[in-house]
């Protein structure tokens, strides 16, 4: 074999567990021969055991996959906040306002003027006000709910 050949080969069958029995031979008869090819195969094994050494390559802080993943998804939000000029609020902000929205809906009911128009209206008044107060409430709750759902399902579901 030439020696171009052999080192072609080499460099194909590297690594490789299926290289034919017959091609093996005929390179390390080769190999045995010609001192250049040798030195060649020498320094490209010692090339790859390095390589596959765990400490050759440092520990990175991109190396964690899931890091570099959460800090793409949180870029991202900050983008798309960004693009719609939306400025979140806060968790704390959205319970205040449910409770004080709350307790206005609630307190519709001891109003004077509200018990002037039941008594003029009758008791059937009280279903359509007790159906707007709960379809307001629940509206509230299911976008609150939609808005905050990371940090909902982060806290109730560890």
């Amino acid at each position: 074999m030439i020696c171009d050949e052999v080192k072609d080969k080499i460099y194909e069958a590297f690594g490789e567990q299926d290289v034919p029995l017959l091609l093996r031979i005929r390179i390390m008869a080769h190999l045995c021969c010609c001192g250049r090819c040798a030195e060649e195969y020498r320094k490209l094994r010692t090339l790859m055991q390095t390589l596959a050494q765990e400490e050759f390559f440092p520990a990175t802080p991109l190396s964690n996959i899931n890091t570099i993943m959460e800090e793409i998804e949180r870029l991202e939000e900050v983008e798309i906040n960004k693009e719609r000029n939306v400025v979140p609020v806060s968790l704390r902000s959205w319970v205040i306002i449910g409770f004080i929205m709350l307790i206005s809906l609630s307190s519709l009911v001891f109003g004077m003027d509200f018990m002037k128009v039941v008594s003029a209206q009758g008791r059937s008044f009280l279903l359509p006000v007790s159906l707007t107060i709960g379809c307001v409430v629940t509206g509230y709750g299911a976008i609150f709910i939609g808005s905050h759902l990371k940090e909902l399902s982060d806290r109730f579901l560890r």
